[in-house]
């Protein structure tokens, strides 16, 4: 009986899932002619989950201007400046949703890029999801040469509705067709599954709760015996 409860128990709270490997949600690693021109950037896209969520790859808000390089996306004209104003809309965008009956765990945002001498030397990732008021994670501090930053996005799971994703650059000490910031690659990392029933919940609950009982009942026939 008592082998039972237990292969039950843990039959029942398997049906929450396991913490999966965190595999790429989408990535891009930019590698085109003049990407620029396109506002939103989709070629070379690709994602571990294509068939469970769709992207708009990357993009850039009104306050600054592409720039024609090639293998990155770059613009110039990022707000001088220590304090970042959001209605500059100086940002690089990128909109992730979910497929219907889905939901995605979001686990960290990389990216390579590199400013020239009188690009903005601070990025901060915010989301839609609080209306870009906070930063997410630390401010990164940009560089001259090319470099890898990576945000962490742990706090950021069960989502089931679109999101977008904007990396603000501000702090510039030129931005009169200067304050030029590029990305390189991007990639955001986590895991998409199934959104849980109800009823799986209500059973994993049910799961739980037998196997707690069944080691407090064990442990006062322990303290009985002792």
């Amino acid at each position: 009986m008592k082998a039972k409860i237990l292969l039950i128990g843990c039959m029942l709270s398997a049906l929450a899932g396991t913490d999966a490997s965190a595999a790429v949600i989408t990535m891009n690693p930019i590698a085109g002619v003049k990407p620029n021109t396109s506002n939103p950037y989709t070629t070379g896209m690709s994602s571990d989950y294509t068939s469970l969520l769709t992207a708009t790859g990357i993009g850039r808000g009104a306050g600054i201007t592409g720039v024609n390089v090639n293998d990155t996306y770059s613009a110039n004209g990022f707000a001088t400046g220590g304090t970042l104003n959001t209605a500059n809309n100086d940002y690089f965008t990128f909109t992730i949703t979910a497929s219907p009956g889905y939901q995605i765990d979001f686990s960290g945002f990389t990216f390579n890029g590199q400013r020239i001498n009188s690009g903005p030397s601070s990025l901060v990732l915010r989301s839609s999801l609080d209306g870009y008021t906070s930063n997410i994670d630390a401010v990164v501090t940009t560089s001259t040469s090319a470099a890898n930053h990576t945000i962490n996005l742990s706090a950021y799971q069960d989502i089931t509705d679109a999101i977008t994703f904007r990396l603000y650059g501000y702090n510039a000490t030129n931005n009169f067709g200067q304050g030029q910031y590029s990305v390189n690659s991007y990639e955001f990392d986590g895991t998409v599954g199934a959104v849980p029933e109800p009823q799986s919940l209500a059973l994993v609950g049910v799961g739980s709760l037998m196997m707690v009982g069944y080691l407090r009942r064990t442990r006062k026939e322990a303290d009985a015996v002792a």
